[in-house]
């Protein structure tokens, strides 16, 4: 019971994610208000069905932050960027406003988590190879806004990982008399039936 309230728990947050994402991007390109934006997915027939199976909160949190503080986050992306903010692509630029505004705020969440599900979100709405940008950059805001979490991921990549000492015995060799014994000829009637 309790593996299903956790995976209920990320699926409404991955879901609060993607709802975010395309507030910021709406943002983004119309300049309309939080509020107006928050009426126009509830008025979506398919992104209101979201809104129902998402962590509601956590999208405004996420989704206010961006509004809000663009400047702020912006300053925080810069130094990793090779571009200006309002030069990159919308996506990009909404999907790595969404994903800073996590690492400054949602400190509960880890840094991997959030980047990987910034790169999963870039994959699915952004350009072709746009997943491998966020992804560089997003781990390098994640390693300046957290670097605790990020010693401490960089000290287990590098711990020796455990290694073969013997080498293992070659098995036996199975003579197709023994082969036959083990495998059914058919694969019996019952385990074909579609349940």
């Amino acid at each position: 019971m309790a593996a299903d309230k956790k995976q209920q728990y990320i699926s409404e947050r991955r879901v609060a994610r993607k709802l975010a994402l395309i507030a910021i991007y709406q943002w983004q390109m119309t300049d309309n208000s939080y509020e107006d934006i928050y009426f126009g997915l509830q008025e979506d027939i398919s992104l209101s069905k979201d809104m129902l199976k998402a962590d509601l909160a956590f999208f405004q949190a996420l989704t206010k932050c961006a509004i809000n503080k663009t400047d702020v986050i912006d300053a925080e992306l810069k130094p990793f960027l090779d571009r200006d903010a309002e030069h990159l692509d919308q996506i990009e630029r909404a999907v790595l406003r969404l994903a800073t505004c996590e690492l400054m705020h949602q400190p509960e969440v880890p840094y991997k988590v959030i980047v990987n599900e910034a790169v999963n979100l870039t994959k699915k709405f952004g350009a072709d190879q746009a997943h491998k940008f966020v992804n560089g950059v997003l781990d390098k805001v994640g390693n300046k806004l957290r670097p605790d979490e990020a010693m401490t991921s960089a000290a287990s990549k590098k711990a020796p990982k455990e290694t073969i000492t013997e080498v293992p015995k070659k098995a036996p060799k199975i003579t197709t008399k023994e082969k036959s014994k083990r495998i059914p000829k058919r694969i019996p009637k019952v385990l074909l039936k579609k349940t």
